[in-house]
Parts: C-alpha cells; structure tokens; sequence
C-alpha cells in the first residue's frame, strides 16, 4: 500500500486526505521564495500544510499561518503543523480567505502570501482565457489572492505564487492594475529543450500609490530561468541547491 506521508529530511507531511497532493510545483516555490526580512507569512490555499513548513523551516525568524477552507485538507495540515518540529510557529485557520482578508482586524498582517493557487476546474480542458479560467474555481484563484489579498500585506509586503506559463501576461496585467510591482520572474523548465510551462513568480506591494502605473520599460528586478534536469532523472546543480536541505534524495 502506498504510504500517506511524503518525508523531506527534517520533517514529513500527510497529504492522504488533501485534494492537492505533495507536487514538484509547490516544493519548487518552498525553496525559492525570498524570505528575506519576512517574520510572518500567510500560505494561501494551505492544503496539507507544505508551503508553512518549508517556510519555518528555512527561517527560524519566521511564523506561518495557513488558511484553508476544505476540512478534510485543514484536519490534515493542522495534524501535520502538530507533528512537526516548528509547531509553536506554525498554525492553522479552517477559514474562507475572502472573509479573512474583510476582516479589518487582519489589515497589515503579513510580510508575505505564498500559494501554490487551484488554476484548473473540472469540465474545462484548456486553458483559452486564464483569468476566466481561474475564476471557475470560485473565491479563490491566482486573482483573488492579488486583489483580496493586498489589505493584508504590510509596507512593502510581497506575494509569490507558482502558475502555468501561459498567465504570466495576464497576472502581470492583474497585478499591476491592483497595485503591486514585478519583483522577480524565473521561468521553469524540465530539462534544457523543454517548454517552460510554469512560472515563479513574485510581487512586492507598491507604497507610492494605490494604484501602480508601470512604465512602457517595466520589468522584474531578476528574471531568468530554472532547469530541473540535466539529464532524465539527474537533477541541475541549481536544483539541487534550491532543495537540497528538503529532498531525500538531494
């Protein structure tokens, strides 16, 4: 029988019961996010908990709320938070987001949302009009987490999520018009001639104004790329690098 818990080096996370399994997207995200100066985060669309974990784990300056509204994934995580070596930095909210970031007592919380976000709803076999797309999964997309979640981020705070490729022009656009700069975009590859078909990518909350205007000129502080293999099996030294205090295997 297949084991329920995926194990990292220093910690391992159920995930039976979440309908978003451990995937190679959300780990990718957990060891590329800045944390630079970040002593509270908020793990948007918390599933079994991975993000949060990666999180405290990297920092130990740092403490993670996860909010989820799917019960079983929020029993799942709580459990996971419990048993792991950073439970007094880590917690869980069983909560709908949008009423979350309403609440005004929640305004300026955060340094940083991170979220792996839900961007696929069943019935729909392609993705023509992302943002529309996004929106069939309900209150909570890529979108909602740009515009709902902006009361919630302090002066300066950021937003890093990992998306299909084909959003970046639209999330951009999205961000943008709520009032968030591009910091950093690095396109993903699975190996040196494949397609990039995911993206991360990060947003800092403009200060200067309510509403951001960029430049004809504008673009991230860094763009570049990531390449997961070098050859089948055979992960990128950068890889390698980003994982190698969570993966077994690195």
């Amino acid at each position: 029988m297949k084991s329920p818990f995926f194990h990292f080096k220093h910690f391992s996370v159920r995930h039976q019961m979440s309908a978003m399994k451990i995937g190679v997207d959300s780990v990718l995200l957990g060891g590329w996010a800045d944390l630079d100066g970040v002593t509270t985060i908020l793990d948007v669309g918390s599933g079994c908990g991975i993000l949060a974990l990666m999180a405290v784990q990297r920092s130990s300056q740092l403490t993670a709320t996860g909010i989820e509204i799917e019960p079983d994934a929020a029993a799942e995580a709580t459990e996971n938070f419990r048993q792991s070596p950073w439970s007094d930095r880590l917690r869980l909210l069983k909560e709908d987001f949008s009423l979350f970031c309403s609440d005004p007592r929640n305004t300026a919380s955060f340094d940083m949302l991170i979220s792996n976000p839900p961007y696929f709803s069943s019935g729909i076999s392609e993705i023509d009009d992302p943002r529309k797309l996004a929106r069939h999964q309900g209150t909570l997309s890529p979108f909602s987490i740009l515009s709902d979640g902006y009361s919630l981020l302090k002066e300066k705070g950021r937003i890093s999520m990992v998306l299909p490729a084909v959003f970046k022009d639209s999330i951009i656009s999205e961000a943008y018009k709520t009032g968030y700069r591009l910091l950093r975009l690095t396109k993903v590859r699975g190996h040196i001639s494949a397609p990039v078909k995911r993206i991360l990518i990060e947003f800092e909350k403009n200060s200067l104004s309510p509403v951001y205007q960029p430049s004809c000129s504008d673009s991230p502080l860094i763009e570049d790329e990531l390449i997961l293999e070098s050859s089948p099996g055979v992960p990128t030294q950068r890889h390698r690098q980003m994982l190698h205090e969570f993966y077994l295997k690195f």
